[in-house]
């Protein structure tokens, strides 16, 4: 059975879970706080539609399909081959791999036949993204929900928050240029024959090329961007600071790509003349960080909510399992805010979001410019 590293990291966190029955906080630096944790009573799958499998923590886990008990397994045995499953997922190498047939007679057993549960759709809208619906007893307060959390997997393959997509891409309208530019800066590549982004925008700058930003790119057949709207949802300057950071990202002579440097570069920029200008942009981007957590892409209409149900749980490469439940909203922000990076996704025609090139419309150039956010590690 293969599957890839993050849908196994998936279920390693089921199998921790069920067998320590609680989770505990995370810090903004991703580290335990002994004083804040979630008591487990029961995790909810759903393998195959409109059939719950329910799996009650405790000395033995009571597993139940549909209502019916099935099966009483010794807690100690998901311990056992949570870390067997941990082994397999730090030693192995590549996108998709098979697991132990140990780990997968253990799945058979346990009644487990997906490696990645569908989203429980018999609860309702969780909101967010869910990767497992649990119902639990928050520590803090007592109070018993069933909630669900998106769970990512810090290793070899560092997660992407927000994806991209043809309609993430940025539009520029390009003058003081004219054909023989556009033809040397489209043939600007690397030595492996990708686009030379890096180039591109370095002969642009060089030639006193003006750049125009004139909006998000609108997807054909479309009359207007979703994502514009989607941005503007998030607050009314969303689309403009996240241009400046886009722009500072492909032209920074720093080292790192990371947000929190690229935000420190706006700060001192500040083109939008703030005067709280540290305050402002940082909380901006992590408003962005967060709505894309919380169900925010750049191709489906947003509604604007932030409503994600339960939280966000951490797979560490040691094997610890933490969690940044909602209530943790700021330390949440501030863990994404620290630990993501602007990235540059692929430009080809093959991925059907090509950008980084000149062309023209009406006798006018234009420039695209896409990204997406990435964990660090």
């Amino acid at each position: 059975m293969a599957a890839n590293r993050g849908e196994w990291a998936e279920l390693y966190v089921l199998f921790k879970l069920l067998a320590e029955g609680r989770i505990y906080s995370a810090d903004e630096n991703l580290n335990r706080n002994a004083n804040s944790y979630l008591e487990i009573i029961k995790i909810i799958r759903e393998e195959v539609r409109n059939v719950i499998s329910e799996y009650h923590t405790g000395t033995s886990i009571e597993v139940f399909i549909s209502g019916n008990h099935v099966i009483s397994i010794p807690s100690v045995e998901f311990l056992t081959n949570a870390n067997l499953l941990l082994d397999t997922i730090n030693h192995a190498t590549g996108r998709s791999f098979d697991v132990t047939p140990a780990t997968e007679a253990f799945m058979n057993r346990a009644y487990i036949t997906q490696v990645k549960a569908k989203s429980v759709s018999s609860y309702g809208d969780l909101g967010g993204k869910n990767d497992i619906v649990m119902e639990i007893r928050d520590h803090s307060t007592a109070l018993i929900s069933i909630a669900g959390f998106s769970i990512k997997a810090k290793g070899k393959s560092p997660a992407t928050l927000f994806n991209t997509a043809p309609a993430s891409a940025f539009v520029y309208r390009l003058t003081n240029l004219n054909d023989t530019d556009m033809n040397n800066i489209n043939n600007l590549f690397t030595t492996a024959g990708g686009k030379d982004k890096n180039a591109r925008l370095k002969y642009i700058v060089d030639h006193d090329i003006n750049m125009e930003f004139m909006g998000n790119k609108i997807p054909e057949g479309k009359e207007h961007s979703v994502f514009a709207d989607n941005l503007d949802m998030i607050r009314g300057d969303m689309q403009e600071i996240m241009n400046q950071a886009i722009l500072i990202h492909y032209t920074y002579d720093g080292d790192s790509t990371k947000l929190s440097d690229i935000c420190s570069v706006l700060i001192n920029k500040n083109p939008l003349n703030k005067r709280n200008a540290e305050a402002f942009y940082t909380k901006a981007l992590k408003d962005f960080l967060y709505a894309s957590f919380a169900g925010m892409t750049a191709g489906s209409p947003w509604d604007g909510r932030e409503v994600v149900n339960g939280g966000y749980i951490v797979a560490k490469e040691n094997g610890e399992v933490l969690v940044f439940h909602t209530r943790d909203g700021e330390s949440f922000k501030t863990f994404l805010f620290n630990s993501t990076k602007i990235d540059r996704p692929d430009a080809s025609e093959r991925k059907g979001y090509p950008y980084a090139h000149v062309y023209k419309i009406n006798d006018e150039y234009y420039f695209d410019l896409n990204f997406q956010i990435r964990f660090t590690s």
